[in-house]
């Protein structure tokens, strides 16, 4: 498996491991403040923290140079003058409308499970915040690694079979 073949998946990673960078600064500034610090001010930390980190993000962004298929495909003019209205008011529309449905259904359902299980481990389970937290974390961590694997395996026997078989699980 080569680092070609695995880009899919790690591009997958990135909201997994940003909620557990997330629930790490939490766990931290909680740890370091106290509950009672945390909860009456200590929480703006957090806040400020990843206001940075999107600042960082951005600066990076705009450091980045475009790619060199992009750079070409440029150079020979092959640029819609408005990719709005080429994506939206043209037969293109269907596609779009269809990817958003599932992507959106994905995203619901991805994001919902992972702060139900949140939710579930403090108020049903009644946990502490930071125990559910750190269970919270570690499965992700865990799971990181089959995001890889089913992006890997979507570059090779496509990209529906995978969704698809995703999106009807468990059978």
């Amino acid at each position: 498996m080569s680092a070609a073949d695995i880009t899919t998946g790690w591009l997958q990673t990135s909201p997994t491991l940003g909620i557990v960078v997330s629930l790490a600064v939490i766990v931290g500034t909680r740890t370091y403040l106290g509950n009672d610090a945390f909860n009456e001010w200590g929480w703006r930390n957090s806040v400020l923290i990843s206001f940075l980190l999107v600042m960082m993000a951005i600066y990076i962004r705009l450091q980045l140079g475009e790619t060199p298929i992009f750079q070409e495909m440029k150079a020979r003019g092959g640029m819609v003058r408005n990719p709005w209205r080429e994506a939206f008011l043209s037969s293109n529309i269907k596609f779009i409308l269809v990817a958003i449905v599932v992507l959106i259904g994905q995203g619901v359902v991805w994001y919902s499970g992972q702060f139900w299980a949140l939710y579930f481990l403090q108020t049903v389970k009644k946990l502490d915040v930071l125990t559910s937290s750190y269970i919270v974390g570690a499965a992700l961590l865990i799971a990181s690694p089959t995001l890889i694997l089913f992006g890997w395996l979507s570059d090779i026997i496509g990209r529906k079979p995978v969704i698809l078989g995703e999106c009807s699980w468990p059978p």
